[in-house]
């Protein structure tokens, strides 16, 4: 396996993770779902990088907790609250590593974060550390692939073109180890005579083994869609939209 920091990937995107997700725009079903979640309370996110998903929220009126183990990512959200008048609380922590002070109604770690964070131990404390700051009947709302049907190719290494246009050039090079769950990419971003190298290691996990690692960290599963319309989940869905609840 390549060399992998926690950190690693937002170091490497941070400056262009803007423009190279500029269509993944959060839709209005997934911001009045984690707005409704959170109600009056105060919402934690997990991985919340440049501000995709905060910033729409905050501007709101839903009060939220950036966190992201980037410095430079977070670097980046600091000068889009200063530039947007926003007050948000941005916090440079490893949730895999230690709990967030203060008590929230929600949490959210989407986009493939979980599957991010590292092996199945450092996943195991992200959940127990989300636990601990979580209210009574607080919520953990994961989003995630489904394996087994996001496309990741019949054999164990491919290369495929993620992006073609006059001026840039996208290929990415996936390394599955199936039998360990760990999926390894790069990207190779050409653009103006010059090569970027993106690297990303995932963990990643069927719906059962996510629901095993949060009930052993005290979570039980409230409901689970395949899409922010709350679509039902089935065997065939390529995103799994996980809540779990903590017990009162």
């Amino acid at each position: 396996m390549m060399g992998f920091e926690p950190d690693t990937y937002g170091e490497a995107a941070a400056d262009i993770y803007d423009s190279y997700y500029e269509r993944l725009v959060p839709s209005p079903e997934q911001l009045a779902a984690l707005a409704g979640f959170a109600g009056k309370g105060r919402l934690l996110e997990v991985g919340a990088g440049t501000g995709r998903i905060a910033i729409p929220l905050a501007r709101n009126g839903i009060p939220v907790t950036a966190t992201d183990v980037s410095r430079s990512m977070l670097d980046i959200l600091r000068v889009k609250c200063h530039e947007g008048g926003l007050d948000m609380d941005i916090r440079h922590v490893d949730v895999a590593r230690s709990a967030v002070a203060g008590t929230y109604a929600a949490a959210s770690c989407l986009f493939n974060t979980f599957f991010m964070l590292g092996d199945d131990l450092r996943q195991r404390r992200f959940l127990a550390n989300v636990h601990a700051c979580l209210e009574p009947r607080g919520v953990l709302i994961l989003e995630n692939f489904t394996p087994g049907t996001s496309g990741l190719g019949s054999g164990d290494e491919f290369v495929k073109v993620k992006h073609m246009s006059a001026g840039r050039l996208v290929i990415q090079a996936i390394r599955a180890d199936r039998e360990n769950r760990v999926l390894e990419s790069q990207d190779a971003i050409i653009e103006d005579g010059s090569i970027r190298l993106v690297p990303c290691v995932m963990h990643y996990h069927s719906a059962e083994q996510i629901d095993g690692m949060a009930a052993e960290a005290g979570f039980r599963l409230r409901e689970r869609w395949s899409d922010w319309q709350r679509s039902a989940y089935d065997d065939a869905s390529r995103k799994m939209v996980s809540v779990f609840e903590k017990p009162a």
